[in-house]
């Protein structure tokens, strides 16, 4: 299935590839900057200058935007491999699992005379089977990877479901943290995409905030739906160790990182690669979505917003 899967996403790529015109789209804006140049007399000089900044600032902003996507190219690269070997570990751990517990269960029924050594067996027993369940929720951090329907299949999920399926999925990263959803709008639907999608940016953005939460007291996350016209939006906000609003934008360059967290505590969090997001406004925006950081509402420290206009 997952070969197929592949395959159809290869003939879909083929064929939009072949419409795909293969000159670079600033060529074809220095090809227009020719063509003024060559017919300058004909045209008058105020109409001149304004059409030649105007070709000279789309030429540079496609220059921009070619640079910013071999970038992203490279980061997207990485994380496919990254990707890949997470796959072909998770098929095989799982065999692991089902042969610790044959383990445990002939651990269990080993029975001797000497008590404390029998305490001990069921001690290690008891450990294991603690081990095994703490794995298999790790393993549901991936699992909607392993569902071809889950990459393939594309919706307007209601957001209130989808969210709680997340996060009951990464619970184990969540810390004992349970997000507060009772404010999102039960009819609300989120931009059409796949759940993968979706996954990958409330993943990104719940573990940074469960990672400037570790040195709270005080640990809070609630989304919350606003709507604004035609505009609707989900804030996420924690009660962490918050972000400056005024330099926010340059945290979703490929790696940067600003969590001012205590060192003891960082090895304690998840992520720490500085792509989270910028996977997470790459994956946005290839849904119509846009992500900022906002101003947060009174009692907590951060609130990043993801929004989208309604036709």
């Amino acid at each position: 299935m997952d070969f197929y899967a592949v395959q159809k996403k290869r003939r879909e790529m083929e064929a939009a590839q072949a419409k795909r015109p293969t000159e670079p789209v600033h060529r074809k804006f220095e090809r227009v900057d020719q063509v003024l140049a060559r017919f300058e007399s004909s045209i008058p000089e105020p109409v001149y200058k304004i059409l030649r900044t105007q070709v000279k600032d789309a030429i540079d902003a496609s220059e921009a935007e070619t640079e910013i996507i071999k970038q992203q190219r490279g980061v997207l690269g990485s994380l496919a491999t990254a990707g890949m070997s997470a796959l072909a570990y998770e098929h095989e751990v799982q065999k692991q699992y089902n042969l610790l517990e044959n383990v445990v269960e002939e651990l269990e029924n080993i029975q001797v005379h000497d008590g404390k050594t029998q305490e001990r067996l069921r001690t290690i027993s008891k450990d294991l089977k603690e081990w095994i369940q703490r794995a298999r929720a790790t393993r549901n951090l991936f699992s909607y990877l392993l569902d071809e329907e889950n990459r393939d299949i594309r919706s307007r999920f209601k957001a209130k479901q989808l969210i709680r399926d997340v996060t009951e999925q990464m619970s184990v990263l969540l810390r004992a943290v349970k997000p507060d959803l009772n404010k999102i709008d039960a009819s609300l639907r989120l931009p059409e995409a796949g759940f993968a999608e979706w996954s990958a940016i409330l993943q990104n953005v719940m573990i940074n905030a469960v990672n400037a939460m570790l040195d709270s007291s005080n640990r809070q996350i609630t989304v919350s739906s606003r709507v604004e016209g035609r505009r609707r939006m989900l804030l996420i906000q924690d009660t962490g160790c918050g972000v400056d609003l005024e330099k926010a934008e340059e945290l979703f360059k490929p790696f940067m990182r600003k969590q001012v967290i205590s060192l003891d505590r960082r090895a304690l969090g998840a992520g720490g690669s500085g792509l989270g997001l910028t996977i997470v406004r790459m994956i946005a925006e290839t849904i119509g979505c846009g992500v900022s950081f906002v101003k947060p509402d009174e009692g907590f420290s951060t609130a990043f917003q993801i929004s989208w206009s309604e036709r």
